[in-house]
C-alpha cells in the first residue's frame, strides 16, 4: 500500500508519535537530511545575482533542502522507510502550519573580527514612514544607520555581506573586507547602501539599499534569511558568524515550492517559513540578531520565534545588552536605530586594537599594500583590571600578533575594571623588517560610544613603538606602513613629531593655549634639513611665536634633547561651544644628507567644555504688606546672567507658586504681564505681572516663591528660585 505522509491527516497519527520531543526529532531529522539518508523534503532553487549581469547563473543558484517540520518528526521517529515509497505531490504545498524555529540561537563569542551578513528591511512601510515625515520616509534613516554600523567594523578584520528585502531580495554585496576605502564614497559597501540615483551598485541593476527601498512593497523575512545563509556559505570557521536582520514589522511573503514568491497562508506561514530559513543559519553555528524598529515591538513573538527568545529593549533603561545571548533588539524608532545597531559594535570590538600593515616594494616604493607575517606585540601599562580576548586568553602582560593575509594583527581585552585599567596606554611594538623603513607616522580611527575619530599617532622609528589611550569601550585601527629600501640604498634620515597643547580641555567659550611643537630625528643615521613647518589650522608656523626656518637636526642619539631635537611654541585663541572639539594637525617636512625626504606629523584636540547655565532670580512684590480683605499687588522677577561662557540664556519658564506660568500669555490668573525672552550675557532682564492677592487673618505671614528655568545654545538647563514674605496687616491702611 502507498502513502504519503505530506497528505497524512494529524488526526490519524499514533499517539506515541505526537507525544515525542520535537526539538530532538528535528535534530535527528536534519542529521538525516545533511547525510541523504531521505528524500522526503522539497527543494527550493534560491536566486542571487553575483554574475556581471545581475542575474544568477546555473552555477550560481543553490539547492536548500527543506522539510515540513512535521515530516522532521516522522523521520526522526524512524519512518523513513515506510514514507520513502511515497510518491509526494511536490505541485502543491501542504496548508499546515509549519512548526516554528527547531533549532537554539547558537551562543556568539564576543570578540572583534567577524563575519556578519546584514540583512535590511527594504519594504513599502520604510518609505512610508511617518517620522521624518518627507518624500524618503525612513529610508534614509536606516541607511545612515547601516552606514554607521559599517564604519564601526572597518579595518576590524571584518566582512560583511549587505542584503536588502521587500516581496524579493537583492544581495547588494558579498562578503567583503569593511575598510575605510570601502565605506568611503564610491566604495564597495557605501554603494551597497546607495542612494537614488548615485552610482550604480557592484550588481548591476541595483544601486543599493536605498534604491531597493524605494520600489515594490511586501516583506519577506525568508528571502532575506536564506539570502544571509548563501552569503555567509564562504564565512571564516574561526571568527564569530551573525547575522543582523533590521526590519520595521511582520512578514507579509514567503517563498513555495517552485521558488515563487507568494502571499498565500497567512503570517503564520511567512514566519514558520522565515523559521526554517533561521534553523539552517542556527544550524551552522551562526547567531541571529533580529533588530526590530518601533511598531515591529507589536511583533516581538514572531521575531522570537524566529530568532530566539532572549530580548535586549532600548526603551527599558536597566536593560543591558548581551551580545553573546540576546537574539532580538527592540529599537525604540527609526531614530535610535543607529544607537541600537551601536551596540553590536560595542558588544563585538570594545576595548580592542587593531593594526593593519602595509608595505611598499622596491618597484613601487610609494605604493602600500597589506603585508602579512609580521609580528606585532601590545603591553598594556595597566597590571590588572582585565582579561585577554584576542590574540587569546590565557593571562599574560603581553602578547604577540602576527598579521594575516589582510596585514592585520588584533589585541582585545575584557576590561572588567575601568580604574585599575586607567588611561588605558597601551605600547604596539613592531618586530623590525630588514630592507623596509617604519614610516613615523600611523594613521588611527577611534570608535567611541558611536562616534569614529580619525586622528594621526606617533611612532617612535627607533624602537618601533606606538602608543595609544584605549578608553573602555573604545575600538582603535591603525595603519603602520613600511617603505622599502632600495639595495645598497644609503641610510635614510627619520624624524618624528609631537604637537603637544598641554591641556586636554578648556571651558566655553574657551582661552588662550600655549602648542608647542618638537621635531626629533629617529634614524641615528643621516642629518636632516628641515625646511617646512606647517599647521592645518595655524597655517605657515614660520615666524610665529619662536617658530623660525630653516631647521637642522643632528643624526638621533636615542635621547631626548640636544642637537638631533628642535622645539618651539605658539600661542593661540582657542574657543567654540561646549562639547566640541578644536584640533589641528601640525606637519614638518625637509630632507636628510642623500636629500632622500622626511616628513611626520601628529595632531593636537582640546575639548571645549560645556559650562552650564550659571545665573540667579530676586523677586520684589509691591506693596508686601496688604490689607485683610486682599489686594491688587505688582511682582517682578529679576533675572541675572552670571556664567562666563558668553552664551545668551533663553527664559523657558517663570512659575508662580500660586498663579501659574507667567509665560503663558493666556494665564487667567495675572494681567498686564510681560517677560523678555532672552537673557544676554552678563546681563539682566525681568518678568512682570499684576495679580489680587486674596489677603487673610490680620498678622499672618507666608512666603510667595517663584521658579525661573533658562537654557543655553546647547539646551543644557539650570533652575533657580527665590521666596519673599507676604505680611497680612493687623489693620487696614
Amino acid at each position: 500500500m502507498l502513502f504519503c505522509a505530506e497528505f497524512m491527516s494529524p488526526d490519524i497519527v499514533p499517539e506515541a508519535l505526537r507525544s515525542v520531543d520535537k526539538r530532538a526529532l528535528a535534530g535527528r531529522a536534519r542529521k538525516l537530511e545533511i547525510q541523504g539518508e531521505y528524500r522526503i523534503m522539497r527543494k527550493r532553487v534560491i536566486h542571487y545575482p553575483t554574475s556581471t549581469s545581475g542575474r544568477s547563473t546555473e552555477s550560481q543558484r543553490r539547492m536548500i533542502p527543506y522539510a515540513p517540520p512535521w515530516a522532521r518528526s516522522w523521520l526522526g521517529l524512524g519512518v523513513i522507510a515506510l514514507v520513502a515509497s511515497c510518491a509526494l505531490n511536490t505541485e502543491s504545498k501542504s496548508g499546515a502550519v509549519a512548526e516554528l524555529s527547531q533549532v537554539d540561537n547558537p551562543a556568539l563569542e564576543p570578540r572583534c573580527g567577524v563575519d556578519l551578513a546584514l540583512v535590511l528591511d527594504a519594504s513599502s512601510s520604510v518609505r512610508n514612514a511617518e517620522t521624518p515625515a518627507d518624500d524618503n520616509g525612513a529610508v534614509d534613516l536606516v541607511a545612515g544607520a547601516a552606514r554607521a554600523f559599517l564604519g564601526g567594523f572597518a579595518d576590524t578584520n571584518s566582512r560583511i555581506a549587505v542584503i536588502s528585502y521587500n516581496a524579493e531580495t537583492r544581495l547588494q554585496l558579498n562578503l567583503t573586507d569593511v575598510s575605510s576605502s570601502t565605506i568611503s564614497s564610491g566604495g564597495a559597501h557605501d554603494i551597497s547602501i546607495g542612494n537614488p540615483g548615485g552610482v550604480e551598485g557592484p550588481v548591476p541593476r541595483t544601486t543599493g539599499y536605498s534604491e531597493h527601498a524605494r520600489t515594490g512593497s511586501g516583506t519577506n523575512w525568508e528571502a532575506g534569511l536564506r539570502d544571509a545563509f548563501a552569503a555567509l556559505d564562504d564565512a571564516r570557521p574561526d571568527v564569530p558568524r551573525l547575522v543582523v536582520h533590521v526590519t520595521d514589522g511582520r512578514p507579509t511573503r514567503h517563498i513555495n515550492r517552485a521558488g515563487e514568491t507568494t502571499r498565500e497562508g497567512g503570517m503564520s506561514v511567512h514566519v514558520s517559513e522565515a523559521a526554517e530559513a533561521a534553523d539552517l543559519i542556527k544550524d551552522e553555528g551562526i547567531h541571529i540578531y533580529t533588530v526590530g524598529i518601533g511598531r515591529a515591538r507589536r511583533f516581538l513573538t514572531q521575531m522570537q520565534q524566529v530568532s530566539g527568545p532572549d530580548v535586549f529593549d532600548q526603551d527599558d533603561a536597566g536593560d543591558v545588552f548581551d551580545a553573546a545571548n540576546d537574539d532580538v533588539i527592540l529599537a525604540s524608532d527609526f531614530e535610535s536605530l543607529e544607537e541600537s545597531l551601536s551596540e553590536i559594535v560595542s558588544g563585538l570590538c570594545a576595548s580592542s586594537i587593531t593594526i593593519t600593515k602595509l608595505a611598499s616594494s622596491v618597484d613601487a616604493p610609494d605604493a602600500y599594500e597589506p603585508t602579512s607575517g609580521v609580528d606585532f606585540s601590545a603591553t598594556p601599562a595597566a597590571a590588572s583590571g582585565f582579561d585577554w580576548v584576542l590574540p587569546n586568553t590565557a593571562p599574560a602582560a603581553s602578547k604577540t600578533a602576527t598579521t594575516n593575509d589582510d596585514g592585520r594583527a588584533q589585541f582585545q581585552w575584557a576590561i572588567g575594571d575601568g580604574a585599575a585599567w586607567g588611561s588605558g596606554t597601551v605600547a604596539i611594538t613592531e618586530a623590525a623588517l630588514d630592507g623596509f623603513e617604519l614610516l613615523p607616522t600611523a594613521d588611527c580611527t577611534r570608535t567611541s560610544g558611536g562616534e569614529v575619530d580619525e586622528f594621526q599617532a606617533t611612532i617612535d622609528v627607533a624602537d618601533g613603538t606606538l602608543s595609544l589611550d584605549l578608553a573602555v569601550g573604545d575600538t582603535i585601527a591603525c595603519e603602520i606602513r613600511n617603505r622599502a629600501l632600495p639595495p645598497g640604498a644609503p641610510p635614510r634620515g627619520t624624524i618624528t613629531v609631537t604637537n603637544d597643547a598641554g591641556i586636554s580641555s578648556t571651558p566655553e567659550p574657551g582661552a588662550e593655549v600655549v602648542f608647542t611643537f618638537t621635531i626629533r630625528e629617529t634614524s641615528g643615521t643621516s642629518p636632516v634639513t628641515i625646511d617646512s613647518i606647517e599647521n592645518s589650522v595655524f597655517g605657515d608656523l614660520d615666524g610665529q611665536g619662536d617658530c623660525a626656518l630653516p631647521i637642522s637636526l643632528a643624526a638621533g642619539d636615542g635621547a631626548h634633547g640636544g642637537d638631533d631635537t628642535y622645539t618651539c611654541s605658539i600661542s593661540v585663541l582657542v574657543s567654540g561651544n561646549g562639547g566640541t572639539t578644536e584640533s589641528n594637525v601640525f606637519s614638518a617636512s625637509g630632507t636628510d644628507e642623500n636629500d632622500q625626504p622626511v616628513t611626520a606629523s601628529d595632531d593636537s584636540v582640546v575639548e571645549i567644555e560645556d559650562e552650564l547655565p550659571i545665573f540667579h532670580i530676586c523677586k520684589l512684590i509691591e506693596p508686601d504688606v496688604v490689607p485683610p480683605e486682599g489686594v491688587e499687588a505688582r511682582f517682578k522677577v529679576f533675572i541675572f546672567h552670571d556664567g562666563s561662557d558668553g552664551d545668551p540664556y533663553d527664559i523657558v519658564s517663570v512659575y508662580d507658586d500660586v498663579y501659574g506660568e507667567i509665560t503663558d500669555r493666556n494665564n487667567p490668573n495675572v494681567h498686564s504681564h510681560y517677560c523678555i525672552s532672552t537673557l544676554q550675557p552678563r546681563g539682566s532682564t525681568m518678568c512682570a505681572y499684576t495679580a489680587f492677592i486674596p489677603g487673610g487673618t490680620p498678622g499672618d505671614e507666608y512666603m510667595s516663591s517663584v521658579y525661573v528655568q533658562v537654557a543655553d545654545d546647547e539646551g543644557n538647563t539650570a533652575d533657580a528660585t527665590d521666596a519673599v514674605p507676604i505680611r497680612i496687616a493687623e489693620d487696614t491702611p
